[in-house]
Order: C-alpha cells, then structure tokens, then sequence
C-alpha cells in the first residue's frame, strides 16, 4: 500500500493582479512601473485596486484628466462617506501620488485641501507569554509551525510560507529570510523550540519526494493532486529541489510568487493539463 501522509495546506494562494488590470493599458503600465521598481506584490495589489477605485469614482476618467482637486475629492469621500481608518485613506493616497508623479510625470501635483481621517490613540494590544502559549496550543500541524515562526522568529507572514531548506542553519541557530520586503536579505534567530517540528516537516517532505519518484504517476496524480505535476519526476531525475515539500516552478501569476517552501503544497495551477 502506499504510504499515507498528514494533509497538506496550499501555503501559497497567488494575488492575481490580471483580473484588477483587465484590459486596461493604464493599469497595466502602472503594474509594470511597479515591477520595476521591485514593489512587494502586496504593494502592487494595493496600488492597483486604488488606483481603479479612483478611476472609476469620477465615472472612467483619464486621469491625465483629471488632478489635484479630484485626488482631494476621492479622498475626502473616503473619510467622510466610507468612514475608512487613517491608515487606509493614506495608502490610497500614497497609490494615487505614485500614480501621477511616477507614471504619469505630474510633478506640479497639488492635493490641495484634503479631509484627513481621524486617527484615534489607542494603546496597543499585546498578548503576555500564557496568551501565546494558550493560543498555540490551540494550533497543529503546518499551522502550528507556521505560527512558532511568526512568533518565534519574528518572520512576516509571506517569509514563513515561502521558508526553504536551504535558508535554515541549524548549526548556526538562524533563519535566512531570502527576498524579504522590499527585496531584501536578512538573518534572525532560530528558535529551539522549532527545531523538531521543522525536521519532522523536513522528513513529511522527504516522503512526498520518495512518493513523486517511485509511485506511478497516475496514483500521485490522483491521490495527492496537490503534491504532482509533470516536472516532479524530472527534477528528481536531475537531483534538484531543495523545498522541504515537492519542488515546484519558480514562475507562475507573471512570475510573483516564489514556490518551493517548507509549508506549501504548490498551487493548482502547476498541474498538467488534464485535457481529453
């Protein structure tokens, strides 16, 4: 019989960008303004869907159109009518100043007078040691590893799922966070307490490699869709994966998201084509 496995989660949901551009030609110069100037996908997201929800508040205008009064005017509705937090009416303000000074070259920009949301002082929440543990103990699994890094290691929550083998130094106690935001390296502390589940994840992946390379392709296809596609076999073949789960490609949605980590499974997307 073939060895049974521990579910697996799809650590790696893409943000598909292409369905906020559409076919517009604006919006797809700004994403790749973006790109090149090597913005976090997350920012990307966000500048984009910013930039759409102005366009289309002033009933599909040109922005070269349209300027500062229009900019004051949408943000103005975001605090008054939306009623969104601070935080929220500058991110949309900071999309909208890329937009015209970076894209569009609009340096004599004037926002004029903009109603600023209401930033409420509030003292922050932080859980003491026994709130975290009792929120842990909670947890299992990939999420529970997940979380122990998170807290443990101080990783954002995209540098978790996208940990891999080679960036864990056991010998030397420490995680290297590989393309971190805004595209850069750093080393933090690997905590001892996440030691065992990673080598028993390590060992979980180990499995799905053995799986990929022995078992016939049809019964890994079906029985773990997740875990196969048609360039497995191959790249066992040729010794390569470092991914403490099955390898898996390194482009995929216009070539944002980074695959192979230890907590993911690889999307859907990565199957062959089951056309008939």
């Amino acid at each position: 019989m073939p060895p049974s496995l521990p579910p697996t989660i799809d650590a790696h949901t893409p943000v598909d960008t292409d369905r906020i551009v559409g076919r517009s030609a604006l919006l797809g110069e700004l994403r790749d303004l973006l790109r090149v100037k090597h913005y976090s996908i997350r920012t990307e997201q966000a500048y984009l869907a910013w930039a759409k929800r102005f366009i289309l508040f002033h009933d599909k205008r040109h922005p070269n159109e349209m300027g500062g009064p229009e900019i004051a005017a949408f943000l103005t509705h975001l605090a008054v009518q939306r009623h969104v937090a601070a935080s929220t009416q500058n991110q949309a303000l900071n999309a909208l100043v890329f937009l015209y000074k970076q894209l569009l070259r609009r340096e004599d920009l004037q926002l004029g007078n903009v109603t600023p949301a209401k930033r409420p002082r509030r003292l922050p929440t932080v859980f003491d040691r026994s709130e975290v543990e009792r929120v842990l103990s909670h947890m299992e699994g990939v999420y529970h590893l997940i979380a122990l890094l998170l807290y443990g290691a101080g990783l954002r929550t995209l540098e978790a799922l996208r940990l891999r083998i080679q960036d864990i130094e056991f010998e030397r106690a420490q995680i290297v966070v590989r393309d971190g935001k805004g595209e850069k390296d750093r080393a933090t502390l690997l905590p001892p307490g996440v030691v065992r589940p990673i080598r028993e994840q390590m060992a979980v992946a180990q499995a799905r490699h053995v799986i990929a390379r022995i078992w016939p392709p049809g019964w890994a296809r079906s029985t773990y869709p997740m875990l196969w596609s048609a360039s497995t076999r191959t790249r066992h073949a040729n010794g390569d994966g470092n991914a403490c789960f099955r390898p898996a490609p390194r482009r995929l949605m216009s070539g944002r998201t980074r695959y192979g980590a230890i907590t993911s499974a690889n999307p859907r997307s990565s199957e062959p084509s089951r056309r008939r």
